[in-house]
């Protein structure tokens, strides 16, 4: 199975299907603006069971909320740029520009044609995947 981030929904969906134990229980959940899931309430998780001073185990019944589920990936990013890339005079820091210019582009093109093509190969595969299923 192809799964594909842009179609995340749509491959959670397909997981569930070919594998039904990885099925999202979508009870508690409704349709968000885009068409994804979201919660329709913030849930609760009890704390975990803590041990007192004498070595007795005790069980703190307090919930505390858990995050909501967020349909955007919420990951940081660990490849920000430097403070300082050294590529000024004297390993100065030299301001990037947020888009590469034209020369700069090919080349990182070229160098990525096989991540380019397994790509194009994914979201074909991905396609016909969904007409298989029934999710076209």
């Amino acid at each position: 199975m192809i799964g594909l981030t842009s179609e995340l929904e749509t491959t959670v969906r397909m997981l569930g299907t070919i594998f039904p134990w990885l099925a999202r229980n979508t009870s508690g959940l409704a349709s968000g603006p885009d068409g994804a899931l979201v919660p329709a309430t913030t849930t609760t998780t009890p704390r975990p069971t803590t041990t007192s001073r004498k070595g007795t185990s005790t069980h703190n019944t307090r919930a505390r909320p858990q995050k909501p589920l967020n349909p955007f990936c919420e990951v940081g990013h660990a490849n920000s740029s430097p403070k300082n890339n050294r590529c000024g005079p004297k390993n100065t820091h030299l301001p990037l520009p947020d888009r590469p210019d034209p020369a700069t582009r090919a080349a990182i093109v070229a160098h990525n044609q096989n991540d380019i093509a397994l790509w194009a190969e994914a979201q074909e595969h991905f396609e016909r995947q969904k007409v298989v299923m029934g999710y076209a």
